[in-house]
C-alpha cells in the first residue's frame, strides 16, 4: 500500500504526534497549515511475502456491534507522550521544530514553549496513539509520533502510572515504529485484518487520543483506496502511497491509532488528515504494515526496492524526438552510475514501456511495479530507444544498502 487530478493539489496534515495535545487546546494552535508537493515514492511491499506475525484475536471479533468492537478494542489502544531534555538540541529554542517546513506545514507556527515535565528536567514534546499487537508489550505507532523524543511514556487504559517505552525500530520512510514496554501481566491486543479485502463504503472505527481526549471513538466508511499524499520536509520530498481514505474523523493525537473493521481487526494505522476538506482522513493499510513489522521489531533497515533510474511522464513534445507512437511509458532522465539499471545497460532518454511483458502506463505505474518487487528479483524491461524496442534484464537492488555503501 491516489491523489490524482484535483487531489494532487490537496495536501494532508499528519494526524498528530509532535505537538503536545494539551498545548494545542490552550494555545489554539492550528495544526494544519500549507506546504509543498513532493515526488519521492512511498514503498509498497504489499506483494512481498507476508510476515508470520501472530497476534491475539479479539474475543468479540465475530460481533458486528460497534459498541462491542469498541469495548473489546479500547484496552489495546494506548496514549503515547514524548519528551525532550531541556537544553538538548531538540529541546532548545523551539522544541516543536517550527524551523522545519514539514512541521510548520502540519502544525502551523508558534513561538510558545511546551510545558515542563519530570521536575523540570524534561519538556513535553507531543502526544499520539498506538496499540498493542503482541501481549508481551509490543506497540505499533507512527514514526512521526515518537520522532525526536528523548523519553517516551505509554499510558495503558486502567493503569495510573505510565510505562517508559523503548524504540525497537522505526522507519521515517514508511512512518512506522515499534515500541516495547515491560509489564507484570499480558496486555490486551488487536490483530490485523486484510486491507486488500476492503471495499469502498465498508464501515470502519477509528480509536485514538485526539487533542488529549483519551480513547475517543469515531466511525465512518472507507471513502477511497490507493490514495497518494505528497509531503515536503527539510530532508526533501516524499510521498505516502496506497493510503486508505476514510471519513471517520482523524485529528491531532489520532496518529498511530488503529483503524478497525467490523470484524474487530486492524486494517489501517491512522496517519493524516486533509487540510483542505472536512471528513477526509488517511490510514496506512495493513497490507503495507504487516510485512514490515519483523524488520521494525529487529531494528533492521527495511529493504527499499530500486533499480537506480529517475523517470518522468512522457510529454507530447518529446514523442517526435524519441520516435514514439504513444505517450504510454516512462522516460529515463537519469541513471545512477553503478546502479542495477546502469549495469543492465539503461541510459538517459530510454523510454520504459513494459515490465515483465506488462505495459507501463506512466511514471507512477513504473515506480509501483519496482516498489512491489523484492530485492533480488529480476525484471525484464522493454525499452524504446531510437524508436526501436530493446529488452534489458535488471536485478532489483536495495536502495538503503546502496546508500550505505556509497556513504
Amino acid at each position: 500500500m491516489m491523489f490524482r487530478g484535483k487531489w494532487k493539489k490537496t495536501l494532508a496534515g499528519v494526524a498528530g504526534g509532535v505537538v503536545g495535545a494539551i498545548l494545542m487546546l490552550v494555545m489554539g494552535l492550528n495544526p494544519f497549515a500549507g506546504g509543498q508537493s513532493p515526488e519521492n515514492v512511498f514503498v509498497n511491499p504489499s506483494n512481498r511475502q507476508q510476515s508470520d506475525l501472530k497476534t491475539a484475536s479479539l474475543q468479540s471479533a465475530e460481533s458486528r456491534s460497534i459498541p462491542d468492537i469498541v469495548q473489546a478494542s479500547n484496552p489495546a489502544v494506548v496514549l503515547i507522550k514524548t519528551y525532550v531534555k531541556q537544553g538538548s538540541r531538540s529541546g532548545q529554542g523551539n522544541p516543536f521544530y517550527f524551523n522545519d517546513p514539514f512541521f510548520r506545514y502540519f502544525f502551523g507556527d508558534s513561538s510558545q514553549e511546551p510545558n515542563s515535565a519530570n521536575d523540570g528536567k524534561m519538556q513535553l514534546l507531543g502526544a499520539g496513539s498506538g496499540f498493542f499487537y503482541k501481549s508481551d508489550g509490543y506497540i505499533l505507532t507512527n514514526e512521526h509520533v515518537i520522532n525526536g523524543a528523548d523519553r517516551i511514556e505509554v499510558t495503558v487504559q486502567g493503569e495510573d502510572e505510565p510505562y517508559v517505552a523503548k524504540v525497537l525500530g522505526k522507519s521515517a520512510e514508511h512512518d512506522l515504529a515499534v515500541l516495547k514496554i515491560k509489564g507484570d501481566k499480558p496486555f490486551s491486543t488487536l490483530s490485523f485484518g486484510d486491507s486488500d479485502q476492503l471495499n469502498v463504503g465498508d464501515w470502519v472505527v477509528a480509536i485514538g487520543n485526539p487533542f488529549g481526549f483519551e480513547h475517543t471513538v469515531t466511525v465512518g466508511v472507507i471513502s477511497a483506496k490507493e490514495r497518494d499524499i505528497p509531503v515536503s520536509n527539510s530532508n526533501g520530498q516524499k510521498e505516502y502511497k496506497h493510503l486508505l481514505q476514510t471519513d471517520a474523523s482523524i485529528n491531532s493525537g489520532n496518529s498511530g491509532g488503529p483503524l478497525i473493521d467490523l470484524n474487530g481487526k486492524v486494517i489501517g494505522i491512522n496517519t493524516a488528515k486533509s487540510m483542505e476538506a472536512q471528513g477526509i482522513g488517511f490510514a496506512i493499510p495493513s497490507s503495507v504494515v504487516v510485512p514490515l513489522i519483523d524488520y521494525l521489531e529487529a531494528g533492521k533497515p527495511i529493504p527499499s526496492s530500486y533499480i537506480g533510474v529517475s523517470v518522468v511522464d512522457i510529454d507530447a513534445n518529446w514523442m517526435k524526438t524519441l520516435n514514439l507512437e504513444s505517450r504510454e511509458g516512462a522516460m529515463v532522465v537519469q541513471v545512477l552510475p553503478g546502479s542495477p539499471a546502469y549495469k543492465a545497460g539503461l541510459r538517459q532518454y530510454d523510454v520504459i514501456v513494459q515490465v515483465n511483458n506488462q505495459k507501463i502506463k506512466n511514471k507512477s505505474d513504473l515506480e509501483d511495479r519496482i516498489s512491489a518487487a523484492a530485492v533480488g528479483d529480476k525484471l525484464k524491461l522493454t525499452v524504446i530507444r531510437d524508436g526501436k524496442p530493446i529488452e534489458f534484464t535488471v536485478v532489483v537492488g536495495d536502495r538503503n544498502a546502496a546508500a550505505k555503501t556509497n556513504s
